[in-house]
């Protein structure tokens, strides 16, 4: 949270809460040092103790230490500040404000320096390592609330006819059918898969900050196998798939889901299964067909000793025999923009929800 001079002070003796900024406050404050130092002795009166609630508001940064105002003279233990006063025996109170006033303000431009200092710091943080920097803040697996309107749309889409067209992206459609296999504990299909991975495709597109992302369909490996190199030779005729950072595979193993992700940065090639198996078969067939698409497309050998393929560990992992799909397409969101994988079977109801939503709108949702 940015500061921005409001300083938050809570008057116990009008028991309201008011919110002002460090300009006018010291106006406020002469009119209560004016209401108070009244001209008529008064018998055991105490003045309303006036607490500075956290001067910045909030934490500034998980990463900024709190920035407490300089302790000043009768300052007590719990944090709050009593202006410096003495009661005089059936005289009219007084006290001095003035440097309680102006420690509180030079608190307040001590913060703004401290805050401009980290922001600059960032700053170069961003500068130096770029944009694979950005997955800094790691935002939980259900940080994105679905709101009443968003299942509302949910609800009437899951009620639309059953083969009607509820969502278009480039030459891919989404129908009621495809959106019935979210529900429940129904298995996904290939519809729902390939535009889930195109989504992931078109925010690589509009988000510079992350990994360029290509995504093959679901019948890319299966047809690989079958027929070979020369049976996927022209999927990528228009496509450089040297050119991204991550190109995501669907791997459909009959009755179960998995997902492959091939690293071209790292020159590496990962296989995520939610049942904890390997499959070096599927491994080494995608490093064949990097070694025949290099040759084909660029006319260069493809140094395989460079290349090392990993069956994934420690994956969150299903509980149940339905939700495979699911997992295979959040281990490629979070893939394609380098995130940890934090989330669980748990959050699989939450994710299925999501993904209608965001299926109708044909874009992912973001955490802020």
């Amino acid at each position: 949270m940015m500061f921005n001079e409001n300083i938050a002070a809570l008057d116990l003796a009008s028991s309201g809460v008011k919110w002002i900024s460090a300009s006018s406050y010291s106006k406020i404050l002469d009119e209560e040092i004016a209401r108070r130092q009244v001209s008529t002795p008064r018998l055991n009166y105490e003045i309303p103790k006036i607490s500075l609630l956290d001067i910045m508001g909030v934490n500034l940064d998980s990463l900024h230490s709190r920035l407490d105002l300089p302790r000043i003279e009768n300052q007590d233990n719990d944090g709050y500040l009593f202006p410096a006063t003495k009661k005089q025996q059936q005289q009219a109170l007084a006290f001095d404000v003035a440097d309680w006033r102006a420690q509180v303000l030079l608190g307040c431009s001590r913060i703004r320096r401290e805050t401009e200092a980290l922001e600059k710091a960032r700053a170069l943080v961003s500068a130096r390592y770029g944009k694979k920097s950005a997955t800094i803040a790691e935002p939980g697996p259900q940080d994105v609330p679905l709101t009443d309107e968003m299942l509302a749309r949910a609800i009437t889409a899951l009620n639309a006819p059953r083969n009607e067209t509820l969502s278009e992206l480039l030459r891919l459609e989404i129908t009621r059918n495809d959106l019935e296999t979210l529900t429940g504990l129904n298995w996904l299909n290939d519809n729902v898969i390939n535009f889930y991975l195109t989504m992931i495709v078109e925010r690589s597109k509009e988000n510079s900050s992350l990994p360029k992302t290509y995504a093959f369909s679901t019948f890319f490996v299966t047809t690989l196998e079958q027929k070979g190199y020369a049976g996927v030779r022209r999927w990528t005729k228009k496509v450089d798939l040297f050119s991204h950072d991550i190109v995501l595979v669907p791997v459909h193993l009959g009755m179960h889901w998995c997902m492959a992700v091939i690293d071209i940065r790292h020159t590496t090639i990962k296989y995520y299964d939610s049942m904890g198996k390997r499959n070096d078969r599927c491994l080494r067939d995608l490093l064949d067909y990097l070694v025949s698409e290099m040759k084909d497309k660029k006319k260069e050998p493809l140094d395989i000793s460079e290349w090392k393929l990993v069956n994934v560990e420690g994956l969150p992992q299903q509980n149940n025999g339905s939700d495979c799909g699911m997992f295979a397409c959040k281990y490629a969101e979070y893939a394609s923009r380098d995130a940890r994988l934090n989330f669980t079977q748990g959050d699989m109801p939450y994710f299925r929800k999501r993904m209608i939503v965001e299926l109708l709108d044909r874009k992912l949702m973001q955490a802020h």
